[in-house]
């Protein structure tokens, strides 16, 4: 859910919430599946976020794929966060003066110490990443779904799974 999503003043945000605790919950008791969050956490209500980090460190050991599901997000805002961070301190800012390089900027994303994602789904049938991990997903699969977030089922996400399957990927090649 995008931080622009979040400061809708309709009854949807709550409902989707809702329906990311119930996904959460779900996903940190099925078996094989590392559930990360990343956003403007601190923003998001003080239960909901005990939730979250319950289910992070339940699945944290776990090895299997990792689900990364943003709350609170802002590409560009994860970029800023990540160059104040670099840049906050005195080894940051001679770091940064002397050879700024991708790694040292990907080290401070929410992300920093994972690898990028391989597949990206978007849904509610929107045909665009809406500012989603602009600097992570510059080689990760895209499948667009039209069902909407919180209708969506197994189905879906299996089909996605799928289709990521039949690719080639060439990794920019």
């Amino acid at each position: 859910m995008s931080l622009d999503n979040m400061r809708r003043k309709d009854d949807s945000v709550a409902h989707s919430l809702r329906a990311v605790a119930a996904t959460v919950e779900q996903l940190a008791h099925d078996a094989g599946w590392r559930v990360q969050f990343i956003g403007s956490l601190e923003l998001l209500d003080g239960r909901l976020l005990r939730q979250l980090r319950k289910a992070a460190d339940t699945t944290a050991a776990v090895g299997g794929p990792i689900v990364n599901i943003a709350l609170a997000y802002s590409g560009r805002q994860e970029i800023i966060q990540a160059l104040r961070e670099l840049l906050s301190t005195p080894e940051g800012l001679r770091q940064a003066r002397t050879g700024l390089t991708e790694d040292m900027v990907a080290r401070h994303l929410y992300t920093g110490g994972l690898p990028d994602p391989d597949l990206i789904i978007r849904t509610s049938g929107e045909q665009r990443l809406s500012g989603f991990m602009p600097w992570q997903s510059t080689y990760s699969e895209l499948y667009f779904c039209d069902t909407g977030w919180p209708g969506i089922e197994e189905r879906d996400f299996q089909q996605a799974l799928d289709q990521y399957a039949s690719r080639s990927r060439r990794y920019g090649q």
